[in-house]
């Protein structure tokens, strides 16, 4: 279990409402961010392995990660599965 989520998101299509199969978790701690990448990183969820990374606004794509967990603007780095 991972205590500090802060969120979970799931992306969806805007037109058919469908999950576009990917998504963003926020953690409070970068520490176990990287352990949930670690632990969960293709483990499958039903019929299809996960693929887990460290996430980054757009704008600071290039750059370091601005924080720990995320997905969300101005949330920094997060971790997510597609």
């Amino acid at each position: 279990s991972y205590k500090s989520i802060l969120s979970a998101n799931v992306i969806v299509d805007s037109i058919t409402k469908r999950s576009k199969k990917f998504g963003f978790v926020r953690f409070s701690s970068q520490e176990e961010s990287q352990r949930a990448i670690a632990e969960m990183n293709g483990q499958y969820l039903l019929t299809r392995p996960m693929k887990l990374n460290v996430g980054y606004k757009k704008s600071t794509q290039q750059s370091q990660p601005s924080s720990y967990g995320g997905g969300n603007e101005g949330a920094g780095p997060s971790s997510y599965g597609g």
